[in-house]
């Protein structure tokens, strides 16, 4: 499906963020509409329920730790400490001591610097979200804290898939940004449990996912094909893995995304 439809106040910003059809644009417009031409994005504060789940499991070990939006420097120290958390990693990004982020009730808070805000929200959402994915595997009885965790949680962790994003340019990472929260927001109206508006089309989320895929191709070059796929995983199975949506999208969005990996290996020398 073509996407032709853009959204002028990102374009403001320097953001080309395209929509198949204005119902397409309305139906994740009360999710874009937090982030609409910001540049940095700054994901919405951390709701009540959001930082009493961070304080109950920000100690457990994360299973795929985002750490390629760390210094090389700061995510070499954090490795050789061992067991890595959201609490730990968080400590280290802000050059905190340990015991900090348990001890300062305000480190979530941080100060109202635009970069600063950008950078913490990210990770603690991406946290966040792996954490609950990583409990609800296996386990019904959580698998409703990962469903219904926010949309910006899911649109954080996809960024965590992309290697080197330490080194993007910033409009690249607002420009991933700007398209996670949309495909997030279809992914989850696009859960086959759950009735769909009548506007919907599984064609938007293939539309939205390949338009996130490919704002990385000019800054992004895989070092082989199974990081490439690996990439692919993670934007694609992580996200039926928890939200359960359609089949079908499930196999053209992998189709998709392989066809893009294996485009932005760089070749043979």
């Amino acid at each position: 499906m073509l996407a032709s439809k853009r959204c002028s106040t990102c374009a403001t910003s320097g953001i080309d963020l395209f929509f198949c059809s204005h119902e397409h644009q309305k139906l994740v417009w009360p999710n874009h509409k937090l982030v609409c031409g910001q540049d940095p994005v700054i994901f919405p504060d951390l709701s009540e329920d959001e930082a009493r789940q961070i304080g109950t499991l920000a100690h457990r070990e994360l299973s795929s730790p985002a750490l390629q939006d760390l210094p090389a420097s700061l995510a070499s120290k954090l490795l050789r400490r061992g067991k890595i958390s959201l609490a730990r990693s968080t400590e280290v990004y802000l050059g905190a001591s340990a015991g900090d982020f348990d001890e300062d009730s305000t480190i979530a808070d941080g100060p109202d610097i635009p970069a600063f805000r950008h950078e913490l929200l990210l990770r603690l959402r991406d946290g966040l979200f792996s954490l609950l994915n990583d409990l609800s595997r296996g386990k019904p009885e959580n698998l409703e804290q990962a469903l219904n965790s926010s949309t910006f949680n899911y649109a954080a962790f996809l960024h965590s898939a992309v290697p080197g994003w330490a080194d993007l340019p910033q409009l690249a990472k607002t420009s991933f940004l700007h398209r996670a929260v949309v495909v997030a927001t279809l992914v989850k109206l696009g859960r086959a449990d759950t009735p769909a508006p009548a506007s919907f089309k599984l064609e938007y989320i293939a539309t939205s996912m390949r338009q996130l895929a490919l704002s990385l191709q000019p800054y992004v070059r895989f070092p082989s094909l199974g990081v490439a796929l690996e990439f692919a995983r993670a934007l694609v199975l992580e996200a039926r893995s928890v939200y359960k949506f359609h089949a079908l999208i499930s196999t053209d969005l992998a189709g998709a995304m392989i066809d893009f990996s294996c485009k932005a290996v760089p070749p043979a020398q």
